[in-house]
């Protein structure tokens, strides 16, 4: 079908090979570096996934292939480069080793005897080899080196035969070899061609058929006795790369894979040989005997020869002959058997005292006597292999519970709800503590608690050597207190060994921990924790023991809630027993029908008890126990013995009864209950009489008998509404119980969500540290490769490319110079042989004569394009004869020089001039060719020496360009590190918000972790500050109006009773009468008063022009003042210029260790004082909220209080 039945995911470590035991039921895989991992591919019970055995550490080095021998008992992995073999049996106790010095090729196992390692040639780059290492599997010794007649590539075993299968490098075909034991050796039994089409191809074998796959995209299946091809699949994976592995299954499927991901599954059937019909392309050939092949079409083949044909006919013959005699012995055997059929069955129908004893006998007894051998053998045999096998299983039972069960130190099991069981908690399963961890954690703990000592002064090493001391001396020294690790019993204890040390301050941990555990108060903050690796280091231990004291607490939890589970099941158990007992008590004695359950008995599951899964119940088993006739029969007799003692007690109990019937119950003190259950007994009349002959006793009984049964109602009725109301309240508490039972199971689902959301916000701090710490040393690594690199190119690079180029420099110079002295020598050449010329043969010739051989001395010969200057150098030499010889010159430069020669030869042919001349023309000729070769010589050295001095400018040019690129890089790696260390990221725990959302149980409805940096922080905390500062200053802006608007209420409330005064007043004045001389008196006064106001007016004038010089005398000094203030400015600049370079300084001295404490202790000052600032702050706006609540009520007492003027009459 396809379908997936089961899987199992792995981590992501490489793995090379896998390979399942041929007889168990478990694979092994090979998982690099050298491990060895059993996996259990049985269908699991309570899990979709496949389990993990084991891991077993074989080798520190890698593995490539594993092997396991035909019965399953033994294992061999190997290192095909190393030559490595290693071989372990199937119970993983015994474990050997062996190398070889050559490179491992392939290998096979022979059943579980012997072992075949196919090694490369020492002297051979390929694959391929001769040499087969034989060894034992009981040691893995080794017993021979085998040499194969030809090269192979691979070996592979033949099931059943001592044959091994071999591939040839560069051929199609496949060859079998067989060991000879008296021979000790190996020959070619046989060659098969499996038909491939590409070279590239792998087989193997099952059985008798063999499987070929390869490059070319087909999968053959061939029988390996007769060569025949059984198989073949050549449409699926022919296209891209063929086919990457196939196998082939014991019923008769091909599975193959293709390099696209493609599984193919072919069903292998016989099929009948393909008819190859006949083409155009390619014709029959024709017969021979024409006339023969007409008659092939009448012949008929005999398949058999004489004899058998005449054997069969006498058989057939015989068998006619005697076919009625055959027919009466069986019919005659027939009715025999019928009537031995009803004489069983009439001696099985009859009595027992009257049946027959059967015996059983066999006519034949040898033959039962070799059968009954024959049965015993096979019997001990497969009793020797079961016990064998079934030991297997049990040292791998007892491997699995070393490995997998005793190596927990708290088992995972799980808490299911009673009435919704679809609410399941698991707790946390956890390994015993590593000793390595636990020695760390203690070395941490003994350190910090050293420092705190150290800190606080209070350490005293002489403490032990104070012997003299008295104890109260004693007492006043504290003792170094070391906290150990916790373990799963102490946090059941409750009580932390911090609980009376410093709380730590969790505004900055970035997690929730602190709700749960105590955290101690050695914790860093995240602000000082990249500082240094060792407090990276310290806090990574730490965070550690805080993920497991997390799950610890809700181990803690999880196991009072499963012992509430435990208490509460057997309250269950005892409730509906007794509800049982009231069903019971409802129908024997109150004659009611009983209610249902409304509960059943709560059963555990096999994930709350993980103990079941050690032990197999039998009514775990598929099947019923095996029972031996033995058994059997000891079953029957105990089951015999158990019915006769039940008939004895019985027997013995009759009396007993007899004698409780009797008395009616006298002799024992029967409770109200009881005595409820029985019936009120008729009246003798009742039963024997009838009613017409009942006397006045006979009525009188039936009263007192109707009176009986209507009280035993009466009574019954009483205790059923007993039984029910005690049927309600059971149920109610049980019901209460489990409610509440499932309600506590619902918190702690929350609280673990909780807790997993903490544990991964720790183990998100871990990843944090761990990559700050990682990065920063991967940025320390290239910043000394960086550094590293740049004193390589300044210190010897570039000063040797400067000093090759001032040499190249100076060798130009000296080159010019040359230059210029050839060219100067070859001026002066010229001059003297004209002025000695003239001087000397200027009466021998005349004036054409004498151009002539100035003509004559400028001719040269025909020259060649040589680039050399030591060819012309050589050339000049040759030219004047220094060195004759010009067998090492090229054939251009020999031509140049024949050309020279002939020259000379044809100057000497001239018939009209002198040789004497003709002899000094073309001396002198020579010497100038001399002096024009060395120039060339020159001209292409100063070419070359540019050249040279160009190539090297640019190098140092490059060079130089290389160290401004490092500097550059290392100036912004300084950057990163300084961003690295001074602004680093910061985890932050931001609190949901009241808002009602649903949840869904996973983990990110509990997310609330942000990542952010110091700097943003930083600005955050700059925002809220300068918010705060404007807050406050708008305050006491509000404040200052608050206070001028009470002024001016004030003010009018004053110039309101002033004004109501005045009205008062001049209805007082208008309603007053007054004589005509007091009002001229009142006039005169008016008069006066005008001068007054004159005079005051010449006053104010006066004042106003004495403000007016002042308020000049003031703006003055003002333009002085906003100099100063400019002055000030341009010192402010000069002085923000200096602290700038004194932050560059600080950002420097920032690595010294010393001054990174004083810094540190600077800042947990200004925190201390920013606290206090903070707190003030709060007094302060305290004080001035205070303040204006006792201004309002001053402002209401002075309403109150306000005096009232009073005016006289006039």
């Amino acid at each position: 079908t396809g379908k997936l039945t089961n899987e199992l995911q792995l981590n992501s470590n490489t793995r090379n090979s896998l390979y399942p035991n041929p007889t168990q039921s478990y694979l092994c895989v090979i998982e690099n570096p050298g491990f060895l991992v059993l996996i259990d591919c049985r269908k699991p019970r309570h899990s979709k996934y496949p389990k993990i055995l084991g891991r077993i550490h074989m080798t520190p080095g890698p593995l490539d292939e594993l092997q396991f021998s035909a019965d399953g008992s033994s294992i061999v992995l190997v290192n095909y480069e190393q030559g490595l073999i290693v071989e372990i049996d199937h119970k993983l106790s015994n474990l050997d080793f062996n190398r070889t010095s050559h490179r491992i090729l392939s290998f096979c196992m022979e059943h579980s005897r012997y072992l075949f390692v196919l090694v490369q040639d020492a002297n051979s780059s390929e694959p391929v080899g001769d040499q087969i290492h034989m060894y034992s599997l009981l040691d893995l010794s080794l017993i021979q080196i085998l040499k194969s007649p030809r090269k192979i590539l691979t070996i592979t075993e033949v099931p059943g035969k001592f044959e091994l299968l071999s591939t040839l490098p560069q051929s199609l075909l496949l060859v079998f070899f067989r060991y000879f034991e008296h021979e000790k050796d190996i020959h070619i039994c046989k060659i098969i061609a499996p038909g491939q089409q590409l070279r590239q191809f792998h087989a193997k074998i099952y059985n008798d058929e063999i499987l070929c796959y390869g490059r070319s995209g087909q999968v053959m299946v061939i029988n390996s006795n007769d060569a025949t091809l059984v198989c073949t699949q050549v449409e699926h994976h022919w296209k891209c790369k063929g086919v990457k592995a196939a196998v082939l299954s014991k019923h008769g499927h091909v599975v193959s894979l293709g390099h696209s991901t493609t599984l193919i599954c072919t069903l292998v059937k016989d099929t009948e040989p393909p008819v190859v019909a006949q083409t155009p392309e390619s014709p029959s050939r024709k017969p021979l005997f024409p006339n023969l092949a007409e008659l092939e079409g009448n012949l008929n083949a005999v398949e058999m020869s004489w004899i058998e044909v005449k054997s069969a006919e006498i058989k057939a013959r015989d068998k006619s002959k005697n076919k009625q005699l055959v027919a009466d012995i069986k019919k005659d055997f027939h009715n025999l058997q019928l009537q031995v059929k009803a004489l069983l069955d009439k001696n099985m129908k009859g009595p027992p005292e009257e049946r027959l004893d059967l015996i059983e006998f066999e006519l034949n007894t040898e033959k039962k006597k070799r059968a009954m051998e024959a049965i015993r053998v096979t019997c001990d045999t497969y009793k020797l292999e079961q016990e064998s096998r079934i030991q297997s299983w049990d040292q791998h039972r007892a491997l699995i519970i070393k490995e997998c069960w005793d190596s927990m130190q708290i088992k995972t099991r799980a808490l299911k709800g009673i009435n919704k069981p679809e609410i399941e908690v698991d707790n946390y399963g956890l390994l015993k503590p590593n000793e390595e961890y636990k020695a760390d954690y203690d070395r941490l703990m003994e350190r910090k608690q050293f420092e705190a000592c150290i800190l606080k002064k209070s350490y005293h090493p002489w403490e032990n050597e104070q012997l003299g001391q008295t104890g109260d001396e004693m007492k006043k020294y504290e003792p170094l207190r070391i906290i150990k690790l916790k373990e799963p019993e102490d946090m059941a204890a409750g009580d932390c060994s911090l609980s009376n040390t410093k709380k730590v301050d969790t505004t900055w941990f970035g997690s929730i921990s602190h709700r749960f555990v105590d955290l101690g108060p050695y914790h860093q903050d995240q602000f000082t924790i990249w500082t240094s690796d060792l407090l990276a280091k310290d806090e990574i231990i730490l965070l550690k023991n805080t993920v497991r004291n997390l799950r610890l607490e809700v181990n803690r939890t999880f196991d009072k809630l499963f012992a509430d589970k435990e208490h509460l099941i057997n309250t269950i158990r005892q409730k509906v027993a007794r509800l049982r007992v009231i069903q019971r008590e409802l129908v024997d004695t109150c004659n009611a029908p009983a209610p249902d359950l409304p509960f059943e008995e709560v059963n555990w599951t096999q994930e709350e008890q993980v103990e079941r899964i050690l032990e197999i119940t039998d009514d775990e088993l598929p099947v019923s126990r095996f029972l031996t006739p033995s058994e059997e029969a000891v079953n029957a007799q105990r089951l015999a013995d158990e019915e006769k003692l039940k008939r004895e007690a019985l027997m013995n109990d009759f009396k007993e009864r007899a004698l409780l019937e009797m008395m009616d119950g006298v002799l024992e003190a029967r409770s109200w209950e009881d005595m409820l259950k029985d019936d009120v007994p008729k009246p003798s009349c009742m039963v024997n009489k009838p009613v017409e002959l009942w006397s006045a006793g006979d009525r009188e009984d039936v009263r007192e008998y109707n009176k009986k049964v209507d009280n035993l109602k009466t009574e019954r009725g009483k205790y059923k509404i007993r039984l029910m109301e005690e049927w309600e309240k059971i149920v109610t508490i049980v019901q209460e119980s489990i409610e509440e039972f499932d309600t506590n199971l619902i918190k702690l689902n929350s609280t673990k969500l909780k807790v997993e959301q903490a544990i991964h916000q720790e183990h998100l701090k871990m990843l944090r540290i761990h990559s700050h710490t990682k990065e920063g040393y991967l940025l320390d690594k290239q910043y000394a490769h960086l550094v590293k690199t740049q004193e390589f190119l300044a210190n010897a690079e570039l000063p040797g490319a400067i000093s090759v180029m001032n040499q190249m420099q100076t060798m130009l110079t000296e080159c010019k110079v040359n230059y210029e002295s050839f060219e100067l020598k070859d001026k002066a050449l010229d001059k003297r042989f004209r002025d000695q010329l003239k001087s000397d043969y200027s009466t021998a010739l005349s004036k054409p004569q004498l151009d002539q051989m100035y003509k004559l001395y400028r001719k040269m010969p025909k020259l060649k394009m040589i680039t050399v200057p030591a060819v012309w150098i050589e050339m000049a030499k040759r030219i004047t004869g220094v060195s004759p010889s010009s067998s090492f010159l090229p054939d251009d430069a020999i031509d140049v020089i024949k050309g020279v020669d002939l020259l000379d030869k044809q100057a000497f042919q001239m018939s009209n001039i002198d040789m004497k001349v003709v002899e000094f023309v073309t001396k002198n000729r020579r010497l100038r060719i001399e002096s024009d070769f060395k120039m060339r010589a020159a001209g292409l050295e100063i070419a070359e020496a540019e050249a040279t001095l160009q190539h090297h400018t640019r190098n140092v040019a490059l060079i130089k360009d290389n160290i401004l690129h490092l500097t550059n890089c290392i100036g912004r790696l300084l950057s990163n590190q300084n961003n690295l260390e001074q602004d680093p990221i910061i985890q932050l725990i931001l609190e949901q918000g009241q808002v009602e959302v649903d949840l869904t149980g996973h983990f990110e409805d509990f997310h609330d972790v942000q990542l952010i940096s110091k700097s943003k922080v930083d600005s955050a905390n700059n925002k809220v500050i300068s918010a705060g500062c404007q807050k406050m200053a708008e305050s006491e802006k509000v404040d200052r109006l608050k206070k001028i608007i009470q002024d001016e209420e004030w003010k009018q409330k004053e110039l309101k009773i002033s004004i109501e005064n005045l009205k008062t007043h001049i209805k007082r004045i208008e309603r007053t009468k007054i004589s005509r001389e007091t009002l001229e008196f009142l006039r005169n006064e008016e008069r006066g008063c005008v001068a007054k106001d004159a005079k005051t007016d010449h006053e104010a004038e006066a004042i106003v022009a004495y403000y007016r010089d002042k308020i000049g005398r003031v703006d003055a000094q003002l333009d002085v003042v906003q100099k100063q203030k400019d002055e000030t400015k341009a010192e402010i600049r000069r002085i923000n210029m200096t602290v700038r370079d004194v932050e560059e300084k600080h950002r420097e001295l920032i690595k010294d260790e010393a001054f990174k404490k004083k810094y540190e202790e600077d800042q947990k000052e200004r925190m201390k004082a920013l606290l206090k600032r903070c707190a003030l702050v709060q007094k302060i706006q305290n004080q001035v909220t205070r303040l204006e609540c006792l201004r309002s009520d001053l402002t209401a007492l002075r309403c109150k209080t306000y005096p009232v003027l009073k005016s006289k009459f006039v």
